[in-house]
């Protein structure tokens, strides 16, 4: 469809003429305030049916919904043209780009979407998505003369403040345009128009199309004039609709998505509606001197086309949005942030956990989670008009901020293991007022025990690491009580050095699923495998599996030695007699190691480690691996502690005994 055409049409209603075929459905008035509801609708008028699957006529707009039909019909001859004036653009959301036809000629361009053909039943299809419409025209041409369409002025009137160039079209073939600017209605021997022409006071233009002898009806723009109309946001409200707005002061973009623009400048707020010509973003500040023609809606004050000077931004600033409180025409057009709300997509509201409801409306298409768990929005404050006429205020949703978290102290780790009181599957952010004291720490895991005893292990390459075991650092972590995981977030403070911890003693049956993640010692244990699982194995038979993530060495030390063979030859006889009587002489004192083996012969091992879990089974990840043994006192035969001739004839005992 040409544009010229739709301005045309958009001119000729405004100023309430039509000519023989043209039928006007006008949403505001064409429609029955007793049945403004959602289903089957049938509009009709002077042999005109429009008959939708399923729509909604509520007294200012006819909206159809998507994967609907719209079947126009005529009993008073073949229809020839349809237009449809939309409340948006093209193929965006209720735009003219998102029907289909079965028959004949459908365009579309901005707000606009024309059929044309010559059939008695037509029928459209929403098929991008749903479609709304102010207004339908039909042309029904049943003596098949084809008359000029009326010209197209534009701009088609308004309020200015400085001059304007008027230009004139037609969308007819070989028509030519007769003008005239005194108040009378213009014939072929009028003015005939040639070229733009400008325009610096209060008249109005009237124009007509002649073809073959035949002309139009008359279209008509008036043109007022103001001197330094400048103003601020706050404002527009004052002016009479239709006055062209000048801005004295930048305004920054709160939102801009498709057809809506919402502005703030130092005065107020304003939607500007319809296309400006590029795209802005939040933030984004636009120097004063633009303009627009003011409109109301809703009680509120729009400015629509004609738009002059939406230049490239000036600057950019950051836009914080405003503390949610409430709804209502005091905030209209505001950008604010509501926390912990949950959607309701059935009723189309918002609500809180005190079971307050909001309504709200997804105008720009945003992804709205239905998983019933608890986010922070943010959104613009508009309004609708139900079908009695009241006027409604909703949020219209830009952005979704994720789950939200609730923040929490804590002081010990078992504080983390209930969510609090209302928060029941959700997350939650702890922050620590008491140092936690840092065990181990091997790539991304941390392990940690607190002040009360307890241990954890964080997964994340904290921020401030890495740590050692003893420190003592303070920080945040988030807890998901729906999978368990407990996350560091932010960066975490070293407080100091602490003590070293070590690890506590323990029998390998006693590990069980609360020692998760703690530091432990098991002594006096073989290393055995069974081809794919590696087990540490106590003289009862007790085992637990061991990961080695550090590919410790287990130690090979060989046979351990005799503790008869006191000066260390390999042999046990008279030799070492003699040195324990030279240990009893000097009188000195000197430990040795010595390492214990199991009856198989095989070293026996002390194993540090921390208790951990894989695949529903328990484990030990080794940090530290040595041989088990005793330190014992060179000479000390008979172990009492100190070296005497009792020690000597223990030796002799055992020399004599061996033969």
């Amino acid at each position: 469809m040409k544009r010229a055409f739709t301005l045309w049409l958009l001119s000729v209603v405004a100023v309430g003429v039509c000519y023989g075929g043209d039928i006007v459905f006008d949403a505001t008035v064409d429609y029955d305030p007793q049945n403004a509801v959602a289903g089957h609708m049938i509009l009709e008028k002077e042999g005109v049916k429009i008959d939708v699957s399923n729509g909604l006529a509520n007294g200012y707009q006819y909206r159809f919904y998507k994967n609907q039909t719209v079947t126009v019909t005529s009993s008073v001859g073949d229809i020839t043209g349809i237009v449809f004036i939309c409340t948006a653009s093209g193929e965006a959301l209720y735009g003219p780009g998102n029907f289909v036809v079965d028959r004949g000629q459908y365009d579309y361009s901005g707000q606009y979407g024309q059929w044309s053909g010559q059939e008695d039943s037509i029928v459209f299809i929403t098929a991008g998505s749903q479609v709304r419409a102010t207004m339908i025209v039909v042309t029904v041409n049943g003596d098949g003369v084809s008359r000029p369409v009326p010209p197209v002025i534009s701009p088609a009137g308004g309020t200015f403040t400085s001059p304007v160039q008027v230009l004139m079209s037609s969308p007819s073939a070989g028509a030519r345009i007769y003008y005239t600017l005194d108040g009378s209605d213009p014939d072929s021997l009028s003015t005939a128009y040639v070229g733009p022409f400008m325009v610096d006071t209060d008249l109005t233009v009237k124009a007509v199309a002649v073809r073959d002898g035949m002309m139009s009806l008359v279209s008509s723009a008036a043109f007022s004039f103001v001197e330094g109309q400048v103003d601020g946001l706050g404002q527009v409200e004052s002016l009479d609709d239709g006055t062209m707005f000048v801005s004295g002061y930048d305004a920054t973009v709160l939102w801009h998505a498709r057809h809506y623009l919402f502005l703030r400048d130092e005065t107020g707020y304003a939607l500007v509606y319809g296309d400006v010509g590029r795209t802005y973003r939040k933030g984004d500040v636009i120097a004063a001197g633009w303009s627009a023609q003011k409109a109301t809606y809703n009680g509120h004050s729009e400015l629509k086309s004609p738009f002059t000077g939406f230049e490239a931004p000036k600057e950019y600033v950051n836009v914080d949005p405003e503390e949610f409180t409430h709804l209502g025409p005091d905030i209209w057009g505001h950008y604010v942030i509501v926390h912990d709300v949950m959607f309701d997509p059935e009723k189309r509201v918002f609500r809180d956990r005190n079971g307050n409801e909001f309504p709200y409306y997804n105008t720009f298409g945003i992804t709205l989670p239905e998983d019933g768990r608890y986010y922070d929005i943010c959104g613009i404050v508009g309004s609708y008009r139900t079908g009695g006429g009241n006027v409604i205020y909703q949020l219209l949703i830009t952005e979704v901020m994720g789950t939200y978290i609730p923040e929490k102290y804590a002081c010990c780790l078992s504080d983390l293991r209930q969510p609090p009181v209302g928060y029941v599957l959700e997350k939650c952010i702890f922050t620590f007022k008491c140092p936690l004291i840092v065990v181990y720490q091997s790539g991304p895991r941390l392990y940690v025990k607190d002040q009360c005893g307890d241990y954890t292990m964080f997964y994340s390459n904290i921020a401030g690491g890495p740590f050692s075991n003893g420190d003592l650092i303070i920080g945040s972590v988030e807890v998901d009580f729906l999978s368990g995981s407990i996350t560091p977030v932010g960066e975490w403070e070293f407080v100091g050095p602490g003590p070293e911890v070590e690890p506590e003693e323990v029998l390998i049956e006693e590990i069980g699923a609360d020692m998760l993640y703690a530091y432990i010692r098991i002594m006096d244990v073989k290393i055995v495998t069974d081809g794919f699982t590696t087990y540490l194995e106590d003289r009862n038979g007790y085992r637990i599996a061991m990961y080695n993530p550090l590919n410790l060495p287990i130690p090979d030390v060989g046979a351990a030695p005799s503790r008869w063979d006191v000066d260390g030859d390999g042999e046990v006889n008279i030799a070492d007699v003699n040195r324990v009587i030279d240990i009893i002489l000097s009188g000195t004192k000197e430990y040795v190691s010595s390492w214990t083996t199991s009856e198989d012969g095989e070293t026996r091992y002390d194993v540090d480690g921390i208790v951990n879990v894989y695949r529903d089974m328990l484990e030990v990840l080794a940090t530290a691996i040595r041989p088990h043994g005793v330190q014992r006192l060179k000479g000390d035969m008979n172990d009492d502690g100190e070296v005497t001739v009792s020690d000597v004839m223990a030796l002799v005992d055992h020399l004599l005994d061996s033969e």
